[in-house]
């Protein structure tokens, strides 16, 4: 009996192969050679057959073919720059509409302080046609 893995190894190698041992293995090579042609068959087809439609066209799979995808798609739009520009044209508003509120409180603040100016100002009363009488009498 062998002791370790390595004698097994050397065991299995100097063995010499059985009628049906043969014929399995013989079986097992053919059928994996099949199936790994068979794969290899199926790769390659599916490589022949890409691009295809563009072909047909005359066209070249990877040169054309793209420009007009992008040409159907439209341009870029780039939402990162078009909000950028849309919050700077509200704050432009924004700093508009404060610029003519601070000038109409401005002219309400000074309309305010004409009318207190005038309240305070002693009115000068014009004389009473009897005051006028007094002062030519008198």
């Amino acid at each position: 009996m062998p002791r370790n893995k390595a004698e097994r190894r050397k065991q299995q190698q100097n063995r010499k192969p059985q009628n049906s041992d043969q014929k399995e293995s013989n079986e097992r090579d053919r059928h994996d050679r099949k199936a790994n042609n068979d794969r290899q068959e199926r790769r390659n087809d599916r490589r022949d057959n890409r691009g295809q439609d563009g072909r047909r066209n005359g066209q070249n799979h990877q040169g054309s073919n793209g420009q007009n995808r992008q040409q159907s798609q439209g341009p870029k739009i780039d939402f990162k720059a078009q909000a950028a520009a849309l919050k700077a044209e509200q704050n432009a508003e924004y700093a508009r509409s404060s610029e003519e509120r601070f000038k109409q409180a401005q002219k309400q603040l000074k309309k305010r302080e004409e009318r207190q100016n005038r309240r305070k100002e002693p009115v000068q009363a014009e004389p009473t046609t009897a005051e006028v009488f007094k002062s030519y009498s008198g």
